[in-house]
């Protein structure tokens, strides 16, 4: 197992139907050093009568690790929904059972630089040690590197960084060159994409990868 970068699989990638069991077994078998979680999909797991310490053992049974938390989102709006206060008392939690550093965080919504910098500072306070890995997506309100940036240095939190997906780099029309040296070192995680041809669908299908960097 990589401990230093580990290589994990997307939440995403394995969707929501299968058993908590049968994602850490496709998981180890497929190679991966860990799992990725949304809250949703923790909470499937709990669904099936798991408690903590058994998802523990599984992961064990495996060998394999929680390596990722997922998706604190809807952090401007006021006043929040209890629905999203919840969610993200589950992904800090999920952080400690899991020693999960950082949280992948998005914002669909757009707001000016100032306020969503004033709402990050507020998020980054209640994650206490926890880090808010901000995600750029170009249809979101954070659509590219810049913006996204600019929200970082208003909102000056030393446990805020980003989460760079090249799926939506490439999509937002950003070249590669252009992330800096100061940049970089805030971000915490890089994820990958993988294109497979389903005969059976006759199309395309999305494999999300995620390096903890």
């Amino acid at each position: 197992m990589t401990k230093t970068h580990p290589i994990t699989v997307s939440s995403w990638t394995l969707g929501d139907k299968c058993s908590f069991e049968d994602r850490c077994k496709a998981a180890s078998e497929a190679g991966y050093d860990g799992i990725g979680l949304r809250a949703e999909t923790y909470v499937d797991a709990l669904n099936e009568g798991l408690t903590d310490k058994d998802i523990l053992d599984i992961l064990a049974k495996y060998n394999i690790r929680c390596t990722e938390v997922e998706y604190i989102v809807q952090w401007c709006e006021e006043p929040r929904t209890y629905e999203q206060k919840y969610k993200e008392q589950m992904c800090f939690h999920m952080c400690e059972l899991f020693g999960v550093k950082h949280i992948n965080t998005g914002l669909m919504e757009d707001y000016p630089i100032d306020y969503t910098a004033k709402k990050l500072q507020e998020l980054a306070a209640r994650a206490g040690k926890w880090i808010i890995a901000l995600e750029p997506m170009p249809y979101s309100g954070l659509p590219n590197l810049d913006k996204t940036w600019k929200i970082m240095q208003k909102a000056n939190c030393d446990n805020v960084y980003m989460l760079l997906d090249m799926w939506h780099w490439v999509r937002a029309d950003q070249p590669y060159n252009m992330l800096t040296k100061e940049q970089a070192k805030r971000v915490i995680s890089i994820q990958l994409m993988t294109l497979i041809q389903d005969h059976t669908l006759n199309q395309f299908c999305v494999m999300n990868q995620c390096m903890t960097v």
